[in-house]
């Protein structure tokens, strides 16, 4: 007989998650961390932006700072195109100055579950990129856990 109610800690035995593409690579995300995506991307822009950040675009009843993860990565900032969509990242930092930010895709994210008996593996302990929290692969697809901590400070410093 399956249990429809999972014990805390058969609960904290995975992780749901989002497989977000990019160009070159995928992000793997907690489905915590992002919101809503976007299908319709609509920038502001400024001459005075660094190179990783593609401008600000409305959002419900907010003001997004939109990044682009590639360059932030010291890869070439790619175009957005009608494949590009726009996740909104909630902000793990309540005494932050903004609730929300965006980062460009490049297609829609699908659902991943990390579990214990998951193909998980980390490549490498020190990452050599700003922005990147962890390099891995899970199920035999590599991804990269993006260090959300680093790329909000950065947002705050703007």
């Amino acid at each position: 007989m399956n249990q429809l109610v999972h014990t805390p800690q058969q609960l904290a035995s995975f992780v749901d998650s989002l497989l977000i593409p990019i160009t070159g690579t995928t992000l793997l995300l907690p489905v915590s961390a992002v919101s809503e995506v976007m299908d319709d991307i609509q920038l502001q822009t400024a001459d005075d932006l660094p190179a990783w950040l593609y401008g600000t675009g409305a959002w419900r009843e907010h003001q997004l700072q939109v990044i682009c993860y590639e360059a932030l990565v010291g890869a070439e900032k790619p175009a957005i195109t009608e494949q590009s969509r726009l996740a909104v990242l909630k902000a793990a930092d309540e005494n932050s100055e903004f609730e929300y930010y965006g980062i460009v895709t490049q297609g829609y994210p699908r659902s991943a579950r990390v579990t214990p008996t998951s193909d998980f593996r980390a490549q490498g302990n020190e990452p050599d990129e700003n922005g990147v929290l962890m390099y891995a692969t899970l199920d035999d697809q590599a991804v990269i856990m993006p260090d959300l901590a680093e790329i909000e400070q950065r947002l705050q410093q703007l």
